[in-house]
């Protein structure tokens, strides 16, 4: 029993330290002088309605070598394939004040996935008995991934190092998709505004 317990969290904690999500990286960009730290998170929806699943956001903070910084999220936005496209115009509330934000670098794709089933059948003939597999149908599954970047201006990235509540609100057509980060999103984020 403890032998069992002891793999299943060693298991655990291997899997924590080779997932991207939820961990601040810090890398040194040569070509462009500069210095990357970057944060994946994955958010679910709050609209229980949706045709938006979940988003994937990437924020990321370029610090130059003359001191200056750009910092913005980069989004992956799962959906179905019956969604809409997102709108040019968003907004992020920090601690309850709303700034306008324009998603910039848009574009769509439509993916596709076919699942196969297949039957095991046994069959004779001369040669003995072997086991030939059937082809009995397929699906397919077809769903839209959506790209965007959403720069963040100074002010922004200084309230977010502090914020209580933070909320990210975008528009599939005419369908609000909105976000809210937990607490424990909520450190890691303001822990990446603030990451030196």
């Amino acid at each position: 029993m403890k032998t069992g317990l002891f793999f299943f969290a060693a298991t655990l904690f291997l899997l924590s330290c080779t997932s991207p999500y939820g961990v601040i990286r810090s890398t040194t960009d040569d070509y462009q002088n500069s210095r990357n730290i970057r944060l994946l998170l994955s958010f679910s929806v709050r609209e229980y309605d949706n045709e938006v699943q979940s988003i994937d956001m990437t924020f990321a903070r370029v610090i130059h070598a003359d001191g200056r910084e750009e910092a913005g999220v980069y989004a992956q936005v799962n959906k179905s394939a019956a969604a809409f496209d997102l709108k040019e115009e968003g907004f992020i509330k920090i601690d309850g004040r709303k700034y306008p934000v324009l998603l910039q670098d848009r574009r769509e794709n439509i993916l596709s996935r076919t699942d196969n089933t297949t039957t095991a059948q046994s069959v004779r003939d001369t040669t003995g008995a072997s086991t030939l597999t059937v082809l009995t149908g397929s699906s397919t599954t077809n769903w839209k991934q959506a790209y965007f970047y959403c720069p963040f201006t100074d002010e922004q990235v200084q309230a977010i190092k502090n914020c209580r509540q933070l909320e990210f609100r975008y528009y599939a057509g005419p369908d609000p998709v909105t976000i809210s980060a937990r607490p424990s999103s909520l450190k890691k984020i303001s822990n990446w505004a603030g990451a030196k």
